[in-house]
């Protein structure tokens, strides 16, 4: 069982906007390091008060992080925010998320691999959309794949009439083909956007 850091920016007149509202205009203007820690810092202190709680001993927390904070001064800053809650590090789980098109190169990867080698899993986000590609499954090697729901919604009623025949089976069709490349690879995979019978049964 576990649960994910949920990131919100209360605006005075829209309210409450999800991250992707104003996410990628943070990685625009260099801010995504300050607000990741930020929130790197606020979920680990959940944890801490959650991996105490009596009966959920395998209670895990996943907390986004950008590819664009991946850096010899965040792998510090995550050692050090560890140390200083005592967190179990096998319950957190690292969803790199990309809304920027970014290589991955060679010193990124190694800092994720030294991440992993803590006992963190690291779970490539929203895969099959933006600039996530195959070849991540190379490069990054996470432990987890998490499939974006519009795969996953494929399968049912409302995608059938909002997207039209044509598109939901090429949805469809993707979302199945991902499946057995994890299956294959015996990566497990998430599924987000199930939120009815009809997705859970697709």
């Amino acid at each position: 069982m576990g649960g994910e850091v949920l990131l919100r920016l209360n605006h005075p007149i829209q309210g409450a906007l999800s991250p992707a509202s104003f996410i990628p205009v943070a990685e625009d203007c260099g801010l995504m390091p300050e607000i990741g820690l930020h929130v790197l810092g606020r979920g680990l202190q959940a944890l801490k008060v959650l991996q105490m709680v009596p009966g959920v001993p395998d209670l895990y927390l996943s907390i986004n992080v950008s590819t664009l904070q991946i850096s010899e001064s965040f792998l510090n800053e995550l050692s050090d925010l560890i140390a200083c809650n005592g967190i179990d590090q096998n319950r957190l789980v690292i969803e790199l998320t990309e809304s920027v098109a970014l290589k991955v190169d060679g010193g990124r990867s190694d800092i994720i691999r030294r991440i992993q080698d803590k006992g963190i899993r690291v779970v490539l986000d929203d895969f099959g959309t933006g600039y996530s590609s195959f070849n991540d499954l190379k490069t990054l090697r996470p432990d987890i794949i998490k499939i974006d729901r519009s795969f996953v919604q494929a399968g049912s009623g409302f995608a059938r009439r909002s997207a039209g025949h044509e598109v939901h089976q090429r949805l469809g069709a993707l979302g199945e083909a991902m499946a057995r490349v994890c299956d294959d690879l015996e990566l497990p995979m998430v599924e987000e956007g199930i939120e009815s019978e009809a997705d859970l049964d697709y």
